[in-house]
């Protein structure tokens, strides 16, 4: 039976969508924009269900005053507001290209009918992701430049962005067993045992559970800042959520996808050269993105997996037929 690379995204991002608060939950955080806070306040997105004898405070007002209000902590959040002389549209716009790029290749890995195997609904998976996350990154710097100081909107933005982080996450450690089936279509001998394809698998996917659970208990995500960045740094134009408590943890498995095309490619040019220069392309490219300067990597480290990705669908037209 064919599942659609729509159907096994859709289905990704709604199950991701349904725990989005799991992790604030877990600290006494409010659970959701979307849902009443467990502590009993009422929900300040669901104005029409508020009691009006109620005369506290909503969770709302408090934002307001706590966050939104606050010049300092707005101040914080923008960088310090610096102009950095560029038009507002030309950062997004990178991100909206990339989206655009991995749509071409959903459609792309539509048409190639691919039979079902953990590696071809893995590529499928992570190619979705990643044309989740460029969009929700474009959109939100569109549509969500006054999310710091409007609560609606940034309740809407981060609603959005947890699921770009989770499917993204989980995503690229499952598309190393893309890699090592590629590697066996190639004829690498060491792939060729069912053994090791199922030892490699459960390794991917306990490395993608392990992530989550790492995130889950961690501080959650929030406005990224640019305090670090140079004024005319062109990533100040980017309104996007990161990891509160950014962890080395959090990129392992993207260096270890990035490594995996590598050390696989390497091997399988010996068999099929074209099979190992695609994976070598895609290797190449994710660790030149991720290499450059933190302003610029901003935009070079998603060229690099756009890339990657390009790769990998080249290879699965001749492997996944």
């Amino acid at each position: 039976m064919k599942i659609s690379p729509f159907s096994t995204v859709a289905f990704a991002i709604l199950a991701s969508a349904l725990a989005i608060d799991k992790t604030e939950a877990s600290n006494g955080q409010s659970r959701s924009p979307l849902v009443n806070n467990r502590n009993g306040k009422i929900n300040p997105f669901f104005r029409g269900t508020r009691p009006n004898h109620i005369q506290a405070k909503t969770h709302t007002q408090q934002l307001k005053q706590s966050r939104f209000t606050s010049k300092e902590h707005s101040l914080t959040i923008s960088g310090g507001e610096v102009d950095n002389g560029y038009p507002d549209f030309i950062a997004p716009s990178f991100f909206l290209v990339f989206a655009g790029v991995m749509t071409y290749l959903i459609y792309e890995l539509s048409d190639l009918n691919m039979p079902f195997t953990l590696g071809s609904k893995a590529l499928s998976f992570t190619t979705g992701s990643l044309l989740w996350d460029n969009l929700v990154i474009s959109l939100g710097s569109f549509f969500f430049d006054d999310a710091k100081t409007n609560p609606v909107r940034y309740g809407m933005l981060k609603a959005l962005s947890y699921p770009r982080f989770t499917l993204h996450s989980v995503g690229t450690p499952l598309c190393v067993i893309t890699v090592a089936e590629m590697g066996k279509a190639a004829g690498i001998p060491a792939l060729q045992s069912k053994l090791v394809q199922t030892v490699i698998a459960l390794g991917c996917i306990a490395v993608a559970v392990l992530d989550r659970l790492k995130f889950a208990r961690g501080a959650g995500i929030d406005l990224a800042t640019y305090d670090d960045s140079p004024e005319k740094a062109l990533e100040r134009d980017i309104t996007r959520f990161t990891y509160k408590e950014p962890s080395f943890t959090y990129v392992i498995p993207a260096i270890v996808l990035a490594l995996s095309n590598l050390v696989i490619g390497i091997s399988a040019r010996k068999y099929d050269k074209s099979i190992g220069n695609w994976l070598l392309f895609g290797a190449v490219s994710a660790l030149a993105g991720n290499a450059a300067p933190g302003p610029i990597m901003t935009f070079t480290g998603n060229v690099g997996e756009v890339l990657m990705l390009f790769a990998l669908v080249k290879v699965a037209a001749k492997v996944y037929v």
